[in-house]
């Protein structure tokens, strides 16, 4: 199954280690808080950089999907390189976790899908989504998602700390076709930016409730703060963190 992603692969990482990955682990890190003793699927899982962070922070099970095999060798060569008791920990497999997904109905206590929404090219997609992640949710279970800005309407360009974005077109009231683009390693792959209000509206149609949005954080101890180098970020962050539940 080869995918736009396929010609990324463990590339991906460079944009993990650029500042604006920083605030995307200090965010989702945060957001996630204790995480010990849960079994967790990790949608859209990539070269399996949460799920590393998962069991590495007590996470008893981590299921990693990703649908591009160049992300899940990436995974796997990752999980080769842990400690054995870490390693037997991890399962990853390909999937399109855009189609209707069952890994195990009702089986997980937390669901992450870290830029997994904005794969969603419509609505009907999206909503697909959100019923992927409600149906193998426990009941009270969590899920945890990262997007774009959804804050934000997309109608100029974003660049800052080496990540693009650019407008492909709108397709929708709210929902504009992007490029997404680092610059540092020529990594580019088209996403999907969407105003809040259409993240609720599906997690909603899905079934899902409890919906709240979450602030990004900076590093911790972050000299750069106190030199400006984040002021440009802070006056357009490029991420959201969405969380929901499923009904217990």
């Amino acid at each position: 199954m080869s995918t736009q992603y396929d010609q990324i692969g463990s590339r991906h990482k460079s944009l993990e280690d650029s500042p604006v990955g920083e605030v995307d682990f200090e965010s989702t890190s945060k957001a996630l808080g204790d995480v010990s003793g849960l079994k967790v699927l990790d949608l859209a899982c990539g070269i399996g950089r949460w799920s590393k962070w998962l069991v590495n922070n007590g996470a008893k099970e981590v299921v990693g999907i990703d649908i591009s095999e160049g992300m899940i060798k990436g995974a796997k060569d990752m999980q080769a390189g842990l400690p054995k008791e870490l390693a037997q920990k991890l399962d990853f497999s390909v999937k399109d976790c855009g189609l209707p997904l069952t890994v195990e109905e009702g089986g997980f206590d937390l669901v992450l899908g870290a830029w997994y929404l904005s794969n969603a090219s419509d609505h009907e997609g999206l909503v697909t989504m959100f019923r992927n992640v409600l149906i193998n949710l426990k009941p009270g279970g969590r899920f945890l998602g990262i997007v774009p800005n959804a804050f934000v309407p997309m109608y100029e360009a974003y660049d800052i700390h080496g990540l693009r974005m650019d407008m492909n077109e709108q397709a929708a009231e709210g929902h504009w076709k992007c490029t997404l683009s680092y610059k540092a390693d020529n990594i580019a792959f088209k996403t999907n930016i969407r105003l809040h209000g259409l993240y609720e509206r599906a997690a909603t149609e899905a079934g899902l409730g409890e919906i709240r949005w979450r602030p990004y954080v900076l590093p911790k101890g972050d000299q750069r703060e106190e030199q400006g180098f984040w002021d440009e970020f802070k006056l357009r962050p490029h991420l959201c963190l969405l969380e929901c539940y499923r009904s217990a």
